[in-house]
């Protein structure tokens, strides 16, 4: 599943939402136990690529990102040949806080990312930032990510790791905080 403002538009609130409104602008957010893998930069602006070339960027970033710190994917198919998406992600991740156990807090205002063990924050990213998320596809179908601007506006792909098939429910998730802002 990937999140923009029109995925969601034709479908009943109530079936379409896992939380109540309040909860995602009450400031405390919904929490999810995630893992970080890590990320890696974006070289240009998302809204310059289309839908489908979007969603390839966030799955191109998860595999790299995956692959860099060892997780085994299976190859449904011989890979493509690089794409125009493909180079416009770096080819060096970072892996900054990898696999680390995180708790993402997810709320109208940011998604926040604090280490499980301590409660620091790595990261945070104000919803204005944020320009896409996407859940992974087949072989990667419990990681997500979602590309968002740092302080210094440089963009990067964040890529989780969910446990037992909550991928779904934390992009989904997502989606109802943006749709809330």
């Amino acid at each position: 599943m990937v999140v923009s403002s029109t995925t969601m538009t034709n479908m009943d609130d109530n079936a379409r939402w896992l939380h109540s409104n309040t909860d995602l602008l009450s400031g405390c957010g919904v929490s999810y136990n995630v893992n970080y893998i890590g990320s890696v930069e974006i070289l240009c602006s998302m809204k310059t690529l289309d839908f489908d070339n979007r969603t390839r960027v966030a799955r191109d970033s998860i595999r790299l990102v995956c692959t860099a710190v060892g997780v085994l994917l299976k190859e449904r198919r011989k890979p493509d040949p690089p794409s125009i998406e493909q180079l416009k992600i770096a080819t060096e991740p970072n892996l900054t806080y990898s696999r680390t156990p995180v708790q993402l807090t997810i709320s109208t205002d940011s998604l926040i990312l604090k280490r499980s063990n301590d409660s620091q924050i790595l990261y945070s990213h104000k919803m204005e930032g944020i320009s896409f998320a996407s859940a992974g596809e087949h072989d990667t179908k419990d990681y997500i990510a979602y590309v968002a601007k740092d302080n210094m506006n440089k963009r990067s792909c964040h890529v989780l790791s969910c446990e037992g098939n909550e991928s779904l429910d934390v992009i989904t998730t997502i989606g109802q905080a943006f749709e809330l802002r």
